[in-house]
């Protein structure tokens, strides 16, 4: 290379890089530069587009690494943590380290020690990476900081302290209705009252003394359809809100209603996708539910122009005396929940 400037792909996290420079010029080499080190440490998350509000008080908390040296913060606004905190730190001290204790500190309090995190060094300085277990501290906001210690105790260096925010619940969702539209159940409620994003689950129980079962996690709206429930029965809803660091709310307040008697005698709802190509073989698959349940799911073929259907055996191809002729169409009949399945289907 011919510039004074490299750039080398970073490796894992934690780990350690060394390099030194040699100049060449024809076959004449230099000696080689001093050596340089380096600790690769997580870099401060990428912004995220978002409306400018002009507001007094202290930026949100939010679900980052906290990342500290001894002269800084390296992120401006509270690390967001609920039973654990990973930590990256960095100091510029290059005496032997032995460890890495960690303190925190709440309002106009006394520094604690939570932990202590093994050092690596380098000739740039040392660093520690680790997680730190946050569940013994009360919910509130503290100040997190990092001091390396000597082997005989001796505290060597101090990181700059940084904000945290430490969250152990979850307030619960209000306002759950449950209403039918069509052939569904719609679900809706009024969001949690929550600094932090948070998603929803919902939990359904059929008849008295079921209990509540998971029917959906993960949601990010407020509205949740439940469809394919049988008919003239009693159906229940809560819902739950889950934080960005795990933590579950209690159950809502519940939703009841009764389906329609009218669903349980309705047809089964198929949709036979297209086939796919396989190789030797044709792939045939087809979505099936039913408000009454689906007992069983047969596959049939017919060739162009006939209307002689011909069951198919689930998970066999289709014998070579069966299948001789011209082009086919599969098909799937339904006899009597929502049920998925695929056949392998032979056009010979």
């Amino acid at each position: 290379m011919s510039g004074t400037r490299y750039v080398d792909r970073a490796g894992p996290v934690g780990g350690q890089v060394f390099y030194r420079v040699i100049a060449t010029s024809g076959h004449a080499s230099s000696a080689p530069s001093e050596l340089a080190g380096a600790t690769v440490v997580p870099e401060a998350p990428p912004p995220t587009a978002a409306n400018f509000v002009a507001a007094s008080g202290p930026a949100p908390a939010s679900l980052h690494d906290l990342v500290i040296n001894s002269s800084a913060s390296l992120m401006s606004s509270p690390a967001l943590a609920g039973n654990k905190l990973q930590l990256a730190i960095s100091g510029s001290l290059t005496t032997r380290v032995a460890q890495a204790r960690v303190e925190v500190q709440a309002a106009g309090g006394a520094w604690q020690q939570v932990a202590t995190l093994n050092t690596s060094e380098s000739v740039t300085g040392w660093s520690a990476l680790g997680s730190v277990a946050t569940a013994a501290l009360p919910a509130g906001a503290y100040l997190v900081r990092v001091v390396a210690v000597a082997a005989n105790g001796a505290a060597l260096e101090t990181t700059a302290a940084a904000p945290l925010q430490v969250v152990h619940s979850a307030a619960s969702p209000t306002g759950v209705s449950a209403q039918v539209q069509g052939d569904s159940v719609v679900v809706s409620w009024v969001a949690a009252t929550s600094a932090v994003a948070v998603t929803y689950s919902v939990y359904r129980s059929q008849g008295a003394g079921t209990g509540y079962a998971l029917a959906a996690s993960g949601l990010s709206s407020t509205t949740y359809s439940d469809a394919f429930l049988p008919g003239a029965s009693s159906v229940t809803y809560v819902v739950t809100a889950t934080d960005a660091v795990g933590n579950q709310s209690g159950y809502s307040g519940p939703a009841t209603l009764f389906t329609p008697a009218a669903w349980n005698i309705q047809g089964p709802s198929v949709s036979l996708q297209a086939l796919r190509d396989a190789g030797a073989a044709s792939m045939a698959s087809a979505a099936v539910a039913s408000h009454s349940g689906v007992t069983s799911v047969t596959f049939a073929y017919a060739p162009v122009g006939s209307g002689a259907w011909i069951d198919l055996p689930l998970a066999l191809p289709l014998p070579t005396s069966v299948g001789g002729g011209p082009p086919g169409r599969p098909r799937r009949r339904c006899v009597g929940s929502a049920l998925e399945h695929e056949q392998p289907l032979r056009l010979l």
